[in-house]
């Protein structure tokens, strides 16, 4: 996909999301709903091809659980993406097994079992890039968008 196909799509998904926002339907969708109509969409448009299982893995296992997706290159994990819903602040907190972890340590938690150096964590609202070998995440968030 060239710049300016790249560049129509993502503006595109971004009119779609504030159209939804305008419209109040954004908490009607789920986190699989987040990831397939809008996060892979987004990756497709970066050049991305969704539909190669060698290149975009979605429910990518690991001993704690399923990454949302892992971007890949010659089928290993370069990239975790873990997806929260549109209206999910990507601070909050889930409890697992009787402990209380943030969504970026869940995201952290997945890389260190797939032994990948980067994570996204996104609800496509806003969009964080960290290195995960951080001991703490805020200690590894590159930046955020």
């Amino acid at each position: 996909m060239i710049k300016n196909q790249a560049y129509e799509k993502i503006h595109d998904l971004i009119e779609r999301y504030n159209r939804l926002v305008g419209e109040k339907k954004i908490h009607q969708f789920s986190e699989a709903d987040v990831g397939s109509k809008f996060i892979l969409p987004f990756f497709e448009a970066l050049g991305w091809n969704i539909k190669n299982i060698d290149e975009v893995k979605e429910q990518r296992r690991t001993i704690s659980g399923p990454a949302d997706y892992s971007l890949e290159v010659n089928g290993r994990p370069k990239i975790v993406i873990e997806i929260k819903k549109f209206n999910e602040d990507l601070d909050n907190k889930r409890t697992i097994r009787g402990k209380e972890e943030s969504y970026p340590e869940q995201a952290f938690r997945y890389c260190w079992w797939l032994k990948v150096d980067w994570v996204i964590l996104t609800n496509f609202k806003e969009t964080r890039f960290y290195y995960s070998h951080e001991r703490k995440p805020e200690d590894g968030l590159i930046f955020k968008l």
